[in-house]
């Protein structure tokens, strides 16, 4: 709660240009498929020889973690990075503000304010006191 009330005071004098360098991030479970063609599973056959089964299609590598970071501007796209690259924060914001070089610019001069959801409060007493309680 204490997090929320910083985030408003903090927009109370600064306004628009506080919600402007807003980024948040959320992960999400993808399925990897690699689907084959339907020319890709005929066979030739012999007309004798029993019919083949058909199997459901299934994940090829199984489940992979994206995460994604949004902008309050529909403009900006989300950038999908999956976790199994195990590269950092700091490189997935890089790739972000690379591909929007003209919607980032002011960013990359004030900065960026992260906004995570999921975000498990902090119960140490240095990062309690830097809040006030």
């Amino acid at each position: 709660m204490m997090c929320s009330l910083t985030f408003l005071q903090r927009h109370h004098p600064d306004g628009q240009h506080f919600i402007d360098h807003i980024v948040t991030r959320d992960k999400t479970w993808l399925y990897h498929f690699v689907s084959t063609s339907k020319e890709a599973n005929m066979e030739k056959k012999h007309p004798r020889s029993p019919m083949t089964k058909k199997f459901k299609v299934t994940s090829s590598a199984g489940k992979v973690v994206a995460t994604i970071f949004m902008w309050c501007y529909p403009d900006r796209l989300p950038v999908a990075c999956p976790e199994h690259q195990r590269r950092s924060l700091s490189c997935h914001f890089d790739k972000v503000m690379l591909s929007h070089p003209t919607q980032t610019a002011g960013m990359l001069n004030e900065g960026v304010i992260l906004l995570q959801d999921n975000a498990k409060p902090h119960t140490t007493q240095g990062e309690l006191g830097k809040y006030g309680d």
